[in-house]
């Protein structure tokens, strides 16, 4: 499952919309003449919204009303409403024409109404599950295996999963947000995706190397000083040929390669950590080798490495 921490509470991120489309029957009614659509979405008792099934399509003759059965029951407890979106007379908009407590197993629209809301969830769904999840311009991004997901703006429990998503050829290991853009690597090189907005983000091939999951740790501006390098903050990053910068503008610069040379790396922890002033990035990798008889208590013996010479235990 995924979820998300809110308020010290764990909860379900997005809510379930509505398994299946409502299935409409013609009734007694004041309803002019026509066709119309109807489809439902679930609510939290706050407003908080799911996405709605496709609509259902029904002809009416003049003085009618549409009756909706079998209302779908929620599964999550705290969804507390339905909300009923209904068309115009011929028309095309849904609009929320009634919103009942879930108690109720079925509605019918029996009268005139007026434009209240309009629906903007239709087959939108809660977010997926991801191992890496960033927020970029109005939007969270979620990392699946090879794909990366970006929900609506400003709505972060919602996801279009038939078109919202960037597709890599392996699998995604990092995902890092600049001004104006996102660093991603995936297993095989490192991209920069130029671009406020997905839908005219340019993707740009910048190095063939793989960011080691883990590795990434965003910093402040000032804390690289380069010249003729762009401004904003940044990320360091750790690959098999080095410690990377990511700038913004999707300028990438190896701090390392002529010192260093790193050993394949399933994963790592890092962290930015300041001492006396000075500022250190520190990686901690774990090698893609068998551990062996490892286990708690055993020693474990490391090399430090700096500028190329190996320091003694």
């Amino acid at each position: 499952m995924n979820g998300k921490i809110e308020n010290s509470e764990v909860l379900s991120w997005g809510i379930q919309k509505p398994s299946f489309s409502p299935s409409l029957q013609r009734v007694s009614g004041p309803l002019g003449a026509g066709s119309y659509s109807v489809t439902y979405t679930f609510s939290y008792a706050d407003g908080q919204e799911s996405g709605a099934p496709s609509p259902s399509f029904i002809e009416v003759p003049p003085n009618s009303g549409i009756r909706i059965p079998n209302i779908p029951i929620a599964n999550d407890p705290k969804i507390t409403h339905i909300n009923i979106y209904c068309t115009h007379q011929n028309g095309t908009e849904l609009y929320r024409v009634a919103r009942i407590s879930t108690i109720f197993p079925e509605f019918t629209i029996d009268d005139t109404f007026t434009d209240e809301k309009v629906l903007r969830t239709t087959n939108l769904y809660p977010a997926p599950r991801g191992n890496i999840v960033k927020w970029f311009q109005g939007r969270v991004y979620i990392a699946e295996g090879n794909i990366l997901w970006y929900s609506n703006p400003m709505e972060y429990d919602l996801f279009n999963y038939a078109s919202n998503y960037f597709y890599f050829e392996k699998e995604i290991t990092a995902v890092c947000p600049v001004e104006g853009g996102i660093w991603v690597s995936d297993e095989d090189r490192t991209y920069y995706l130029q671009g406020r907005e997905p839908e005219a983000v340019k993707r740009i091939e910048k190095e063939p190397v793989s960011i080691v999951p883990g590795s990434d740790v965003k910093v402040h501006g000032d804390l690289i000083a380069i010249d003729n390098t762009p401004v904003g903050y940044k990320w360091l990053v750790t690959t098999e040929r080095g410690f990377h910068v990511l700038y913004n503008d999707g300028l990438i610069i190896n701090l390392t390669e002529k010192n260093v040379s790193f050993p394949k790396a399933t994963g790592a922890a890092a962290g930015l950590f300041e001492e006396n002033g000075v500022s250190k990035y520190i990686s901690l990798l774990d090698e893609r080798k068998p551990s062996g008889n490892t286990r708690v208590g055993d020693k474990v013996t490391a090399t430090i490495i700096r500028n190329g010479v190996a320091l003694p235990n």
